[in-house]
């Protein structure tokens, strides 16, 4: 008769212990992976620093000067060869810090199909024109007495230029560094050139004529920030 071996019974008991011990190794082993995250924290360190800008401010201003009107320039009755001059006084108003640069007048004038900016080409090939003098001190003015002088040094700083082209290429009145608090006493002097000429016929003025005109200028000084630079701190 064969044997037939036979195991052991294992009790209930006997697997509830295995059971738990499993269940006790499980435990064990996530406690060991908590732990190892802790291990793997690294050093950390910082440093700090602070700095601050401020910005510099550009200002250009214009004003009567000397007694003068100053702007809005007005003029009536022109005819080749007269000047009228105004007077204004400049100012550069840019912070301390900062000095401009460069300068310049542009002028331009309605309409701009104007006769008095291009006249017919049988008067003429230049229209009015815009000139400007420097003064070192402040000019004196009388209206009434239709004087104007300087008691310092006196500068051309604009040779006269048509409108035609100041509209399109400002012309330049200082060249370089325009100073913070730098004070420019100018007379304006709008031109209208003796060198126009034209015939009214038996109480007929030209089709195309430079009489009778009205004519709006505007005037716009300019100047522009120093060159920019690069500096180390």
């Amino acid at each position: 008769m064969s044997t037939v071996p036979v195991s052991a019974p294992t009790s209930s008991l006997g697997r509830h212990k295995f059971k738990a011990a499993a269940v006790a190794a499980g435990v064990t082993l996530g406690g060991l992976a908590l732990t190892g995250a802790g291990v793997y924290a690294g050093l950390n360190a910082v440093a700090t620093g602070t700095g601050s800008v401020a910005s510099g401010t550009i200002s250009l201003t214009v004003g009567a000067e000397g007694g003068s009107a100053g702007f809005p320039q007005t003029v009536t009755g022109m005819v080749p060869g007269d000047i009228d001059n105004t007077y204004v006084t400049l100012t550069n108003g840019s912070s301390s810090d900062i000095t401009a640069q460069d300068l310049t007048l542009q002028v331009a004038g309605t309409p701009a199909n104007s006769t008095l900016i291009t006249p017919p080409a049988a008067d003429g090939t230049t229209g009015i024109e815009v000139a400007v003098n420097g003064c070192s001190v402040a000019w004196v003015v009388s209206p009434t007495a239709n004087t104007a002088t300087c008691g310092g040094t006196t500068t051309p700083l604009l040779a006269a230029t048509p409108v035609a082209t100041l509209a399109t290429t400002p012309g330049p009145l200082v060249s370089g560094t325009v100073a913070p608090g730098a004070v420019y006493r100018l007379q304006v002097q709008l031109i209208l050139p003796s060198s126009l000429n034209e015939t009214t016929t038996n109480g007929t003025t030209p089709s195309s004529s430079i009489q009778g005109q009205t004519l709006a200028l505007n005037y716009t000084f300019n100047e522009v920030q120093r060159t920019a630079t690069t500096t180390n701190s």
